[in-house]
């Protein structure tokens, strides 16, 4: 059907004329009064609309169905106004969420800048030790074995997701926690490099520790040698050297790469991790260094074997602190606050320490029954809970009273063999063991029974992380 809007009724031709140039050239040359030939044009084309037939508008009408209601056709503005404002919506929804997101960081800040504030002046006091006999029935114990030889010494992560071991047979492994599966293994060697750099630990491995950021893992075993692990590109990063003596204890101060070493020759050294430098050698024990310790100040806490002392090493001043023992060789300790301190003897008793007293101000003897060397000890920063090891088949835990003047048995946990090491995890949520069937400085006690691994023991909700 021929549309009726350009049929014209004087004209003869129904084709569609041409647009721009070429209908400018149909319509013939401009001719004097252009504007009324315009106009009579532009008349035609209106009396062609008005003309047009009921049948076509029918047709168009089927062509181009109109809505039922006209009130579902959104326009483009309308269209743009519905976006904006859902735009707008979005945009004060983020912001809500973003504020509620600041003022918890900030909560969370105000209470983190609170909690260091008082660990550094050695205020803060965090109550654990009652919850402990709530959760005993929800005690979940499991074990993994660890090392062909004795295991020795474990350290944990910061993260609490990374376990640490070393053993008699020169290896240092990372263990994933929550699989007990071996992630990075560094091998022992058997007989030193030609060139006089070693790659691994010759001999016995006798202690761990790991930064708080998880950068840097130290090693220190009979060979004399201070090993530094990278573990982030799992390699040697160096080996320092300097110590007459087997290595007995290592410590890094925390948040920081500052390390203590403590050896058999009787010295403390301090080394930097970050210019993987020495810095200086502390000396007053006169007998071997048996284990140091550390938090967050500059200064550790060393206990001297037979010296019968404990020396607090204030590194900024300069100085040191002597504190006497009055009976048993001190083999192990752990540091509780920056001022207080519990240390373990071959004669089987346990003692609480404070700076401001030269002599224990609580002593707790034959904690492990009256052949029970303390192997072990382990305590969970500025709280109330310390734990001890032994040979005689059972870890204690223990609590002390609000002002660490006292201790007290709290309960105790079956393990079989020797205990040599003991760590909580940094939620305060785990306790690690590790267990043997030797001692990891010799082999004067050995219990067939033992096996070489980690036993884990969660208390589940004793503690949520600062």
């Amino acid at each position: 059907m021929d549309d009726p809007f350009f049929a014209g009724s004087t004209t003869k031709s129904k084709k569609q004329p041409a647009k721009g140039r070429g209908a400018a050239e149909a319509r013939g040359p401009k001719k004097a009064g252009g504007k009324s030939a315009s106009k009579k044009v532009l008349d035609e084309h209106i009396d062609d609309d008005l003309l047009e037939s009921d049948s076509d508008a029918e047709t168009n009408k089927r062509s181009f169905p109109e809505p039922e209601d006209e009130e579902e056709v959104e326009t483009a503005a309308e269209k743009r106004l519905r976006l904006a404002k859902d735009l707008i919506s979005r945009a004060e929804a983020h912001e809500r969420e973003q504020q509620e997101a600041e003022e918890v960081t900030q909560e969370a800040i105000a209470h983190r800048l609170n909690t260091d504030l008082l660990e550094q002046k050695g205020h803060l006091r965090r109550q654990l030790a009652d919850k402990l006999p709530e959760l005993e029935a929800t005690v979940v114990p499991r074990f993994f074995r660890a090392h062909k030889q004795p295991l020795t010494c474990l350290a944990v992560g910061h993260s609490g997701a990374a376990l640490y071991t070393g053993g008699k047979d020169g290896s240092v492994v990372k263990w994933s926690v929550a699989t007990g599966k071996k992630m990075i293994e560094f091998a022992g060697i058997r007989t030193a490099a030609p060139d006089h750099r070693p790659s691994g630990h010759l001999g016995h491995v006798y202690c761990i520790a790991v930064s708080t950021d998880e950068k840097f893992l130290a090693t220190g075993g009979h060979d004399k040698y201070v090993f530094v692990w990278d573990l982030e590109r799992a390699m040697l990063a160096k080996v320092f050297r300097g110590h007459g003596g087997a290595i007995h204890g290592l410590a890094f101060r925390r948040n920081s790469h500052q390390l203590f070493s403590a050896s058999a020759d009787r010295s403390v050294k301090i080394w930097n991790l970050d210019e993987m430098a020495y810095v200086e050698t502390l000396f007053g024990h006169e007998d071997a260094v048996m284990g140091i310790a550390a938090l967050d100040r500059e200064r550790a806490v060393s206990v001297g074997g037979r010296d019968h002392s404990l020396r607090v090493w204030k590194v900024v001043e300069e100085s040191q602190l002597v504190l006497q023992a009055p009976r048993g060789n001190i083999d192990c300790l752990a540091m509780i606050t920056e001022s207080n301190f519990v240390t373990g003897s071959d004669d089987g008793s346990i003692s609480l320490w404070d700076v401001a007293k030269k002599k224990p101000v609580c002593s707790f003897r034959n904690a492990h029954g009256p052949d029970g060397w303390i192997t072990a000890l382990a305590a969970i920063p500025f709280a109330d809970i310390v734990v001890s090891g032994s040979s005689d088949g059972f870890v204690r835990l223990w609590k002390l009273d609000n002002g660490y003047r006292n201790i007290s048995t709290l309960m105790a946990f079956p393990v079989t063999g020797v205990i040599n090491a003991l760590a909580f995890s940094p939620d305060c949520q785990s306790l690690f063991v590790g267990a043997s069937q030797e001692p990891r400085l010799g082999r004067w006690i050995r219990i067939k029974q033992g096996k070489s691994g980690v036993h884990v023991f969660t208390f589940p909700g004793l503690a949520e992380r600062e």
